[in-house]
């Protein structure tokens, strides 16, 4: 079997350099990753000992937490509520600048707020109480601003060669711009 691949690198030289070079660069995408869940956790640990600052943005439908740490901040939560599902959307930070995305979708049978209407309380033989929400979670990984990896709902990972890819970070860097923007107007 060694002597199959010294053969098929003296064939093609060129397959063995990129092959090299695509498990050096899986290699430190895969330390990338190792360092930012650490970071997630550490922030995670530390927001959840922390009250968050809660800011309406009715121009873009949400309402934010925002934690800082010593003026800087370290992760913003969006909610944005619509009739039968909502958005949580979850952003990290770093002294470098935005870190992590975690996006979870709740999509409902019934409206959101179904419990608080009329209708649900007169009459609650309906089974509104069993609309349990189908969540999709997609997870993004930034390094320098670059989107590095996104896990798809099934965590399986989306091909950087995606035009899907593309357009996630870029809509991800729209939103995080956009809010942070509205925050700032807010003070």
């Amino acid at each position: 079997m060694f002597r199959d691949i010294i053969r098929l690198a003296n064939s093609f030289p060129f397959l063995l350099i990129v092959t090299v070079y695509s498990l050096n660069a899986q290699a430190f995408v895969e330390s990338d990753i190792k360092y930012i869940r650490s970071d997630f956790n550490r922030i995670n640990q530390l927001t959840h000992l922390m009250a968050p600052e809660h800011i309406d943005l009715p121009d873009m439908g949400a309402g934010v937490q925002v934690y800082k740490t010593g003026g800087r901040l370290i992760k913003l939560v969006a909610h944005y509520p619509a009739e039968k599902e909502k958005s949580v959307r979850e952003y990290y930070f770093d002294g470098h600048g935005l870190f992590f995305a975690f996006i979870s979708n709740h999509i409902y049978k019934h409206p959101v707020d179904w419990h608080k209407r009329k209708d649900y309380q007169n009459n609650n033989s309906s089974g509104l109480a069993e609309d349990k929400p189908e969540i999709s979670e997609n997870r993004y990984y930034f390094k320098d601003d670059k989107l590095i990896r996104w896990l798809d709902p099934n965590k399986k990972d989306v091909s950087p060669s995606a035009k899907s890819f593309d357009q996630a970070h870029i809509e991800i860097w729209e939103e995080v711009y956009a809010l942070v923007e509205m925050l700032d107007r807010s003070k």
